[in-house]
């Protein structure tokens, strides 16, 4: 056996950045959904004026940091689908709340 022989597996680095990527995007938005929940929280005053975008848009920052989480134990795609399902939840709830039904 020669010195060729006995590397290490090659590491697939795309994969980690992508991990790495979904990560930081993940923990951004959550950041993000939890600064705009802060900000209605400060201005309305209360739950009571707008509840549904309220709790919508917290259930959103949790759902962000758990896709963060499935990004760190390596599940980046699963993570990135489960941030874009909720965005597109979230935009979809702002419409229907501003229509009135």
């Amino acid at each position: 056996m020669t010195v060729k022989d006995q590397t290490s597996p090659k590491i697939d680095t795309d994969q980690l950045k992508r991990a790495a990527n979904a990560f930081n995007i993940s923990v951004v938005t959550a950041a993000l959904f939890a600064l705009i929940v802060i900000t209605s929280l400060i201005v309305n005053q209360s739950f009571s004026s707008d509840l549904i975008t309220t709790v919508s848009l917290s259930m959103a920052a949790l759902v962000a940091l758990a896709s963060a989480r499935l990004s760190r134990r390596g599940k980046s795609d699963l993570g990135i689908l489960l941030l874009l399902g909720t965005l597109m939840l979230v935009v979809a709830s702002r419409v229907f709340v501003q229509k009135g039904l």
